[in-house]
């Protein structure tokens, strides 16, 4: 099995016997072995440290001589340079979710591919799959095919299934550099919150009475549900201040949502 080493960023004290964390992923590992107790289990860990790449292209786009090997034509040495992807997966995030700021990003290679998988719409499956890779190339070439993918998928209702879309990847917004995920913690517990600027009012709404008690200063909320099963979904931040922007965005609980294909996507796959 693989995982992530965290880094713990703030802890609540809820009561005697219950903290509440917010932590942050460092390190891949993979567990060699497990020892389980009567009150802990204890594994032994190996660390997964990825390897720096050369940068195979000079700064006007160019192969370095000491990398010219053979006939390969120049594009397939821009798809093995690290900065090239990662430039493309910026171009890629600026087109298909204009409302991510691709240019927080940590500028290295390796850690913006972390930033990638922590910060964009991917399955847990997805997820799981990249962090498993040693291979840095690889990693961040899967990333810039899901993403050119990006307008094609939507988050849907998890009681309803996938043909409740709430909203599509494509309208994500980040309010931070971390990304479109947002802890909020207006009902007394951590919320794992997917931001963006629109939903589908087809199979969404929101209800009750705005409150000033809000986790984003400056913001009013309302309740936001599903019209099919009722089930709270989130909700519709509004601002208070006519100069603050944005002026509204919804936030989702991403423990309620599912990405799924969308039907245009699914029939146009079909039928080819």
């Amino acid at each position: 099995d693989c995982g992530v080493t965290v880094q713990i960023l703030e802890v609540t004290e809820e009561n005697q016997s219950k903290l509440e964390l917010k932590c942050m992923g460092r390190q891949r590992y993979e567990v060699i072995s497990e020892e389980l107790t009567s009150r802990h289990m204890r594994a032994t860990v190996e660390i997964h440290e990825d390897q720096k790449q050369p940068r195979l292209l000079d700064p006007a786009g160019k192969v370095k001589d000491t990398f010219l090997r053979g006939p390969l034509p120049v594009w397939q040495h821009r798809l093995r340079d690290v900065f090239t992807l990662e430039k493309l997966i910026k171009n890629e995030i600026t087109t298909s979710c204009p409302g991510i700021n691709a240019d927080s990003a940590p500028t290295e290679p390796i850690m913006f591919s972390y930033w990638i998988i922590s910060t964009m719409p991917f399955k847990f499956k997805q997820r799981n799959k990249m962090l498993r890779e040693d291979n840095l190339i690889v990693r961040l070439r899967s990333q810039l095919n899901y993403l050119r993918l990006l307008n094609h998928f939507d988050y849907c209702c998890l009681e309803c299934g996938p043909n409740h879309p709430v909203v599509s990847c494509s309208d994500l917004m980040s309010m931070k550099s971390e990304g479109p995920f947002y802890h909020l913690k207006p009902e007394g517990m951590f919320d794992e919150t997917v931001l963006t600027t629109n939903v589908n009012t087809d199979h969404v709404y929101w209800y009750g009475t705005a409150t000033r008690k809000s986790d984003l200063t400056g913001y009013g909320r309302t309740l936001l549900g599903c019209k099919t099963c009722l089930r709270d979904l989130g909700w519709k931040f509004a601002a208070f201040d006519v100069t603050t922007q944005p002026q509204m965005f919804y936030g989702l609980k991403r423990k309620l949502l599912l990405i799924q294909a969308s039907k245009d996507y699914e029939s146009s796959s079909d039928s080819e």
